[in-house]
């Protein structure tokens, strides 16, 4: 979706790193995640850094207190947890142990009943919640901040209810769960009832190793009839009923406390690990609640029902669904501020949305469309070195946010940039081969007055003036002006800066200039029609028989560019021309073309050894292959140096 392809050998190493990095998040908490940070700019290979971010349940849970209004667990006491405690009899009697108890909804529900209660609670933030609650309205709450498996010297052995809600669904292995079982067996008294919900296959499914990691990510640990076989094998603990969370919540709950929580229902019947109907889904909370008493010397099977055929190729479709909507994920696509392109652009980002599955219906795909362009159009009109970012944020789910903004940087804004940020002198440290092929051959005499248009640092303007030339600089990027009036300071040479924009400081411009040079200054032009407005400057400053030389991206002959080539070269600093246009714009101005060579073959040609190229990506931009990607002579523009002589309009 970036536009960027790895290579063969790439593919291997991308692999392992993201293999190893995945098995040590894993192996740190189910609650991890993978997290890909990426750089995809134009011209640059793909860079990418890959991470686990390990977090534990204790501190997933510490980020969620206070990200809702609402208590996180639902206010109301689990309806199968309270129908329990009332066939105990004297609830002063009957000590109670809850474990994992968040914020406190049965433990409460259940103090005010008279029950002694002891609270286990591994999260801190939900420790001190349950500490205050049961001061401020005095009831028997012991809270015991520890966890699970580290609290056994804490506990009593005599409760006559041990609760697990919504606890299971956090562990991570069956040794995990027969671990719990063996904590039950010793804290209960006889007879005593031990109830718990846990995410159980159904009869007939067999999980893969995919689905039981993917559904401990999404708080639904899976376990089979086995498991928990095995976890209450050889333990005095008899199975009496095995119930829907889902369904006896929803019979026995008020209606006002039904859903417990917005995510109870699709959570309680397992469509968050598998994207289909309740029918087909092989998973769900279930209750299911053991007696302790002697061990009868057999083991009872769980009341599953009968078994159920699934699919597996179907089953592992569904999960990968369900995965995409898992990710979540922030970033931002930045693309060249080119209107035409438009609803290219919101095609890549609507196939990266998809690609995290996320929908993208016809209204969206509409308003997206409608949103780009207008921030494309925006941004080109603004300047041609505009680019537009969309920001998008994609969170568990179906749905993605996203926005659209615009970095209008004009151009003195990029090359001030560019100076503090490019290791290179941006256009080269010698002067144009073409320029001082000009002066060697007499055409411009010595001493004589000439006009550097679009100055840049001064490349031009220092070795002219050298050369003894009364130079006029114009420049319209500050900072330019300052790096070059400071090395003809340094050097005491006559030059004459003037920052601004060349066409309206043309009245201070008196001349006659003997020479007008215009070298890279019209690849940053934004229309044939600066073209014609230079030249005629130039033959308005310009003495008789003075010359012009200015370089410029020339179509090639047979050449008609689409309006989207034309916008594309403003954005790579190749504003380029037709033949017809050069034409047009020399129309009733006194200039005769004298000469038009290849930029490229001439410098590479005529400047020293150690100048050449003149900057790194100079061979590119002059024949014009950084908007095509094609080799040299294949591409259907290039810069040109074009020498002009002032002359009358006769002839």
């Amino acid at each position: 979706a970036a536009c960027r392809r790895l290579d063969d050998s790439e593919v291997p190493p991308l692999r392992a790193r993201i293999a190893a990095e995945l098995q040590r998040a894993y192996a740190g908490s189910q609650r991890s995640k993978l997290v890909l940070e990426f750089q995809a700019e134009a011209a640059r290979p793909l860079d990418y850094a890959i991470r686990a971010e390990i977090t534990n349940i204790a501190n997933t849970y510490e980020k969620w207190v206070g990200s809702s209004d609402a208590p996180l667990f639902g206010a109301h006491a689990d309806a199968r947890v309270l129908d329990l405690a009332s066939e105990l009899g004297d609830a002063q009697a009957c000590p109670v142990l809850d474990l994992g108890a968040g914020t406190g909804r049965n433990a409460f529900a259940l103090a005010r009943r008279g029950h002694p209660v002891d609270a286990l609670e591994i999260t801190p933030s939900f420790a001190e919640q349950l500490t205050h609650e049961a001061r401020a309205q005095a009831l028997p709450v012991r809270v015991i901040t520890k966890d699970l498996f580290d609290a056994k010297p804490s506990l009593a052995r005599n409760y006559r209810l041990f609760l697990a809600s919504e606890v299971v669904p956090d562990f991570r292995s069956p040794g995990d769960l027969r671990r719990l079982f063996e904590l039950a067996s010793e804290v209960l008294a006889d007879d005593g009832v031990f109830v718990l919900n846990l995410h159980l296959a159904a009869q007939g499914y067999t999980p893969e190793k995919a689905a039981r990691e993917f559904a401990q990510q999404c708080y639904s640990a899976l376990f089979t009839n086995s498991d928990v076989i095995a976890a209450a094998a050889g333990l005095p603990l008899e199975l009496c009923a095995n119930d829907s969370a889902y369904d006896y919540e929803r019979t026995h709950l008020p209606s006002s406390a039904w859903p417990p929580t917005p995510w109870f229902e699709n959570w309680a019947l397992g469509l968050d690990v598998y994207e289909l109907e309740r029918a087909a889904c092989p998973m769900e909370l279930r209750w299911l609640v053991y007696r302790k008493r002697p061990l009868s010397g057999g083991e009872a099977a769980l009341l599953g029902g009968a078994p159920r055929r699934f699919d597996p190729a179907a089953l592992r479709k569904a999960l990968v669904r369900r995965l995409k909507h898992r990710a979540v994920a922030s970033g931002t696509l930045t693309f060249p501020a080119l209107p035409s392109f438009s609803d290219s652009y919101a095609e890549l980002c609507f196939a990266a949305f998809t690609a995290l599955g996320r929908e993208v219906g016809p209204l969206e795909d509409a308003e997206g469309r409608r949103l780009i362009r207008q921030a494309l159009q925006e941004a080109f009109e603004a300047s041609p070195r505009s680019n537009v970012t969309i920001t998008y944020e994609a969170p568990m789910g179906p749905d993605v946010t996203y926005s659209a903004s615009v970095d209008a940087v004009s151009i003195p804004e990029l090359y001030a940039r560019w100076l503090d940020e490019v290791p290179h002198a941006l256009f080269g440290e010698h002067a144009d081969a073409r320029l001082l092929a000009l002066l060697a051959d007499g055409s411009v005499p010595p001493r004589a007055r000439v006009l550097d248009i679009g100055a840049g640092t001064g490349r031009n303007a220092l070795s002219l003036a050298r050369l003894g030339y009364r130079v006029d600089a114009v420049e319209l990027t500050p900072r330019f002006c300052e790096v070059l009036g400071a090395a003809a300071q340094a050097e005491t040479l006559e030059i004459r800066i003037h920052q601004g924009d060349v066409f309206e400081l043309a009245e201070r411009l008196s001349g006659p200039y003997d020479l007008v040079l215009a070298s890279g200054v019209l690849g940053d032009s934004r229309s044939a029609a600066e073209l014609r407005s230079l030249l005629a400057l130039a033959a308005a400053r310009l003495c008789p028989a003075g010359r012009l030389l200015l370089s410029t991206h020339l179509a090639a002959d047979g050449y008609e560019p689409t309006r989207l080539a034309r916008e594309w070269g403003q954005q790579c600093s190749a504003t380029f021309v037709t033949g017809a246009e050069l034409t047009t714009a020399l129309e009733g101005l006194p200039l005769k073309l004298l000469s038009s060579d290849s930029a490229y073959a001439f410098e590479q040609a005529h400047l020293p050894e150690e100048a050449w190229p003149p900057t790194p990506v100079y061979a590119e931009w002059a024949l014009g292959e950084h908007m095509y990607a094609l080799e040299g002579g294949q591409c259907p523009l290039e810069l040109k140096w074009l020498l002009f002589e002032k002359s009358t309009l006769e002839g």
